[in-house]
């Protein structure tokens, strides 16, 4: 009896740490996406507008292939959907 309390504060303890860390990371994501948006800024005041136009063709790429290599990364590990829908299982 006293183990399974002892595990259930722990599983507790371990799920407000995991929570705080994960918002944690959240607040460090966005610092760093308002971060690129004011480097994004300033190389356009500094580069040639053809350089501006390479980057962001090169920024649009990227962010095609990072969309499609990771959006369905876990499919038919922990969910039943996938690119079509529910499979019906």
């Amino acid at each position: 009896m006293i183990c399974r309390l002892y595990f259930a504060l722990l599983r507790g303890s371990l799920e407000a740490t995991l929570l705080a860390k994960e918002k944690e990371l959240n607040g460090l994501k966005l610092k760093l996406m308002d971060k690129k948006a004011e480097m994004k800024v300033e190389w356009r005041k500094i580069l040639a507008p053809e350089q501006v136009g390479t980057l962001d063709r090169i920024h649009h790429r990227w962010q095609r292939h990072h969309f499609h290599r990771h959006h369905w990364r876990g499919v038919g590990k922990t969910s039943d959907e996938g690119p079509a829908g529910k499979t019906g299982r």
